[in-house]
Order: C-alpha cells, then structure tokens, then sequence
C-alpha cells in the first residue's frame, strides 16, 4: 500500500464518529469476555463523541486554525492572486459538463471579489480529480471567466494536493517575476497552506473566506450536533495535515 494512502486510511479511522465508535465496540467485546475496564472504554466513547460533536469542541479547533480577514494594507504589494481548488464534480446535469463542487465555487467567488478589488492576475490550481474530465484549474478559470467575468493567467493543473498547490504555483510564479501573492482558500485550511507555500520562499498574505467560528453563539455550544461533528473532522484533518506535512518535510525536500 502506498505511504499517503495508508496515511490517509489512518487519518479517516482516526477521525470522529470512527475513533469513538471503535473505543465503544471495543470496550463492548471486553465486557462480553468479563475484561476489566471494558465498559468503561464503552462509556468513554460515548463522552469523546459527544465531545467532538459539540460546537464547544470543534469551536475552540477552528480558532486556532483561522487567519484575519485581509485587509487592504496587507494585500499591498502583492503580485498576483493565487486561488486553491476546493473540489470539483464530474458531469453536472445541470450545467452539461464538469463543474465546481461547494467549497471550490466559494473560493472561486471570493477570489473574483479580491481580483475586482486588487486587479491582480490570478493563478488557479488543482490537478484532474477521479471521473473529471477537465482539471480542477481548468473548471476554475472557466467558471471565473463565465460567472463572473475575471480572466485566468495561470492555470497550474497538476497539484493533487496542497503541498503540490505551493509547489507547483510557487514555480509559475518565479518564472514570472511574482515574489508576493494573496492566497484565497478556506479560513479552516489557511494555515496548513500558508505552511505549504512558505517552504517555497514565496512571501504569502492570506485571504481566507468562510470563518467557521463565527458567529460566537452557536458555534460554542456544549450540546452534540451534526453541523458540529463535521467542523471537528475538518480542524482534527488540518492538524494531521500539518503533522504529516511537517514530517515529510523532515526527511525529503518541501520546496
């Protein structure tokens, strides 16, 4: 089995509802036997899902992942903008072909506003996902162009993920004379990427979009929810994320 994917099948039964739901099964099947502390560990599952599954919880994961809002002092000096893909999907009836899936729609619109603003050139990246028949970049620059009339500079479209996002950017980027961009990505995914792209030597500033953790209110609540639940899956992938990258970086070359 190849390392990342036995990363990522690690990754997934490590993350909630898995992780707990093995913690009761297992503690079910020590019981059964008469095992000392079986149903304790059953129980402890139940408390540690019910704990993930509360907006206290995913709350408190996401604020330490969350870059500022940009700024127009901080985009100053930026030499273009750089969008991540955030998914795509394959032959969307609706619109006769390939599209952007829901998070990769969002980051194209925000990337679009902070384009209107900065009149920057803009560089999208993503490589082709499973069953697409265009790129992740290529949907990207088209749905930029059709919906909301900003034109694609780069289309970088072999990134399978983020660390190949910066490296493969970071390259296009050189090669034009860029030293300085904006990143638009996900507010819950800035700072594994602001990570990837600052081992290329490229000065990033962060544009994030989609705060999570506000408003305050809800999002802190001690009582377990679905919408709670997948906030927590997402912050606990991100911090993975950056322990993985952190240790590949450890023993091969990051840039």
């Amino acid at each position: 089995m190849h390392l990342t994917t036995l990363a990522g099948f690690l990754g997934e039964l490590l993350s909630p509802p898995w992780s707990p739901l093995l913690m009761v099964a297992l503690g079910l099947a020590l019981a059964r036997h008469g095992l000392t502390g079986g149903r304790a560990l059953a129980w402890g599952g139940v408390a540690l899902l019910w704990g993930l599954s509360t907006g206290l919880c995913s709350g408190l994961l996401l604020a330490g992942l969350e870059a500022p809002v940009l700024s127009a002092a901080a985009a100053k000096g930026a030499g273009a903008i750089v969008i991540l893909g955030g998914g795509a999907y394959r032959d969307a009836p609706e619109f006769g072909g390939d599209d952007l899936a829901g998070a990769g729609l969002e980051r194209v619109r925000y990337g679009a506003d902070v384009q209107r603003h900065t009149h920057l050139p803009v560089m999208v990246t993503g490589a082709v996902t499973s069953g697409a028949l265009w790129s992740e970049a290529h949907i990207m620059a088209t749905v930029l162009q059709r919906d909301f009339a900003v034109p694609t500079t780069w289309e970088e479209d072999r990134a399978r993920n983020t660390l190949e996002n910066a490296r493969y950017a970071a390259r296009l980027l050189r090669a034009a004379g860029i030293h300085r961009v904006l990143l638009v990505t996900h507010a819950w995914h800035m700072r594994r990427s602001l990570w990837a792209f600052r081992q290329t030597g490229i000065e990033v500033v962060a544009a994030p979009l989609g705060f999570d953790t506000r408003p305050v209110g809800a999002r802190y609540s001690p009582l377990p929810s679905l919408d709670a639940l997948v906030h927590t899956r997402v912050a606990l992938h991100e911090y993975a994320g950056l322990a993985w990258y952190g240790l590949r970086c450890a023993f091969s070359e990051c840039g």
